[in-house]
Protein backbone atom coordinates (compact mmCIF):
# COMPACT_ATOMS: atom_id res chain seq x y z
CA UNK A 1 0.00 0.00 0.00
CA UNK A 2 1.31 3.44 -0.93
CA UNK A 3 1.67 6.28 1.55
CA UNK A 4 -0.77 9.22 1.55
CA UNK A 5 1.43 11.43 -0.61
CA UNK A 6 3.57 9.06 -2.71
CA UNK A 7 6.29 10.12 -5.12
CA UNK A 8 5.06 9.34 -8.63
CA UNK A 9 7.53 8.90 -11.52
CA UNK A 10 6.23 10.68 -14.62
CA UNK A 11 8.51 9.80 -17.50
CA UNK A 12 8.83 10.20 -21.24
CA UNK A 13 9.33 6.48 -21.80
CA UNK A 14 6.72 4.91 -24.06
CA UNK A 15 6.46 1.58 -22.27
CA UNK A 16 8.27 -0.43 -24.94
CA UNK A 17 11.40 -2.34 -24.05
CA UNK A 18 14.45 -0.61 -25.52
CA UNK A 19 18.09 -0.69 -24.49
CA UNK A 20 18.45 2.90 -25.62
CA UNK A 21 15.81 5.65 -25.73
CA UNK A 22 14.91 7.16 -29.12
CA UNK A 23 15.32 10.70 -27.80
CA UNK A 24 16.08 12.37 -24.51
CA UNK A 25 14.81 10.27 -21.61
CA UNK A 26 13.17 12.52 -19.01
CA UNK A 27 11.89 11.78 -15.52
CA UNK A 28 9.66 14.15 -13.54
CA UNK A 29 9.30 12.85 -9.97
CA UNK A 30 6.33 14.58 -8.36
CA UNK A 31 4.39 14.10 -5.14
CA UNK A 32 0.81 13.03 -5.75
CA UNK A 33 -0.52 15.87 -3.59
CA UNK A 34 1.17 18.38 -5.92
CA UNK A 35 -1.13 17.37 -8.78
CA UNK A 36 -4.43 19.11 -9.26
CA UNK A 37 -7.67 17.31 -8.48
CA UNK A 38 -8.84 18.38 -11.94
CA UNK A 39 -8.55 15.19 -14.07
CA UNK A 40 -8.28 17.04 -17.41
CA UNK A 41 -5.09 18.85 -16.36
CA UNK A 42 -2.82 16.04 -17.48
CA UNK A 43 -4.81 14.92 -20.52
CA UNK A 44 -3.25 15.97 -23.79
CA UNK A 45 -0.17 18.15 -24.21
CA UNK A 46 1.17 19.99 -21.16
CA UNK A 47 4.12 22.30 -20.51
CA UNK A 48 6.26 21.50 -17.50
CA UNK A 49 8.55 24.13 -15.99
CA UNK A 50 11.17 22.59 -13.77
CA UNK A 51 14.66 22.54 -12.36
CA UNK A 52 17.28 20.18 -13.76
CA UNK A 53 18.48 18.13 -10.79
CA UNK A 54 20.47 15.43 -12.60
CA UNK A 55 21.89 14.95 -16.06
CA UNK A 56 22.39 11.31 -17.08
CA UNK A 57 25.59 10.79 -19.06
CA UNK A 58 26.46 7.95 -21.45
CA UNK A 59 27.21 4.54 -19.88
CA UNK A 60 25.22 5.50 -16.78
CA UNK A 61 21.61 5.32 -15.74
CA UNK A 62 19.61 6.82 -12.92
CA UNK A 63 17.04 4.80 -10.99
CA UNK A 64 14.51 6.71 -8.91
CA UNK A 65 14.74 4.52 -5.81
CA UNK A 66 12.06 6.39 -3.79
CA UNK A 67 9.47 5.69 -6.50
CA UNK A 68 10.48 2.06 -6.79
CA UNK A 69 10.35 1.59 -3.03
CA UNK A 70 6.91 3.20 -2.88
CA UNK A 71 5.18 1.00 -5.47
CA UNK A 72 7.32 -2.13 -5.90
CA UNK A 73 5.45 -4.34 -3.40
CA UNK A 74 2.04 -3.37 -4.81
CA UNK A 75 3.03 -3.91 -8.46
CA UNK A 76 4.57 -7.30 -7.68
CA UNK A 77 1.38 -8.31 -5.85
CA UNK A 78 -0.67 -7.41 -8.94
CA UNK A 79 1.74 -9.37 -11.16
CA UNK A 80 1.52 -12.40 -8.86
CA UNK A 81 -2.29 -12.26 -8.67
CA UNK A 82 -2.57 -12.01 -12.44
CA UNK A 83 -0.17 -14.94 -12.84
CA UNK A 84 -2.23 -17.20 -10.58
CA UNK A 85 -5.63 -16.14 -11.92
CA UNK A 86 -4.89 -15.76 -15.62
CA UNK A 87 -1.86 -18.02 -16.05
CA UNK A 88 0.09 -15.12 -17.53
CA UNK A 89 2.01 -12.21 -16.10
CA UNK A 90 1.05 -8.55 -16.55
CA UNK A 91 4.60 -7.32 -15.87
CA UNK A 92 3.37 -4.21 -14.06
CA UNK A 93 6.51 -4.24 -11.92
CA UNK A 94 8.59 -4.10 -15.11
CA UNK A 95 6.62 -1.07 -16.27
CA UNK A 96 7.33 0.63 -12.94
CA UNK A 97 11.06 -0.07 -13.25
CA UNK A 98 11.03 1.28 -16.81
CA UNK A 99 9.22 4.46 -15.76
CA UNK A 100 11.57 5.05 -12.80
CA UNK A 101 14.78 4.52 -14.80
CA UNK A 102 16.49 7.23 -16.88
CA UNK A 103 18.93 6.20 -19.61
CA UNK A 104 21.44 8.45 -21.36
CA UNK A 105 20.90 10.90 -22.85
CA UNK A 106 18.51 11.85 -20.11
CA UNK A 107 17.69 14.08 -17.19
CA UNK A 108 15.76 14.21 -13.95
CA UNK A 109 13.70 17.38 -13.69
CA UNK A 110 11.96 18.55 -10.53
CA UNK A 111 8.62 20.04 -11.66
CA UNK A 112 7.88 23.57 -10.47
CA UNK A 113 4.73 24.17 -12.51
CA UNK A 114 2.57 22.25 -14.99
CA UNK A 115 0.53 24.23 -17.53
CA UNK A 116 -2.19 23.05 -19.90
Amino acid sequence: MAKRNPRVPFSTCDGSAAAKPRGVDLLFPVRLRALSSEPTLLSGPVTIVGKLVRSVSPDHEYVDQPSLAEFEVATRAVDNAAFHENEGRLKLSGELASDATVLAPGAVILPIAIYK
